[in-house]
């Protein structure tokens, strides 16, 4: 089994800048259509660790969290951000980055990954049993 991976610089965080590096970044794979299917639920996941602040670089940054929503949006998917942080509340750690802002702003909903269970993954080395969030188990893509 052979793995694309894709950079593209971006020395902004800059929305339209960012928007089309990611573009530039997903072309070799056939673009956000090629991943995303219409109606399909794309859960996105920020790894936002603790309260701090976008500048920081602690959590990812919440204008790339913005410009992948938007592009999941226009290859028809719904988007919405979820994640469990380790320090903090979700509400908190959000509005310290700046992400809630940007949830606000494009109408994307937040919410916490609380419901854990128990879920079989086929792998290259057979069946395996993981433990993870049903949010993230019930959602089209990831």
């Amino acid at each position: 089994m052979h793995a694309t991976v894709s950079i593209a610089r971006c020395a902004t965080y800059d929305r339209d800048r960012l928007a089309e590096c990611l573009q530039a970044a997903l072309a070799p794979v056939g673009g956000m259509a090629s991943l995303v299917r219409p109606g399909q639920q794309v859960l996105l996941k920020p790894n936002l660790l603790c309260p701090a602040t976008a500048e920081e670089a602690v959590t990812t940054h919440p204008e790339f969290v913005g410009a992948v929503a938007v592009a999941v949006r226009a290859a028809g998917g719904n988007p919405i951000v979820a994640d469990s942080p380790a320090f903090g509340t979700l509400g908190q750690v959000a509005e310290k980055c700046g992400l809630r802002a940007v949830c606000d702003e494009l109408a994307l909903p937040l919410m916490p990954l609380r419901r854990s269970g128990v879920e079989t993954v086929e792998t290259a080395r057979g069946a395996r049993r993981y433990r993870i969030s049903r949010e993230v188990a019930e959602a089209d893509v990831v």
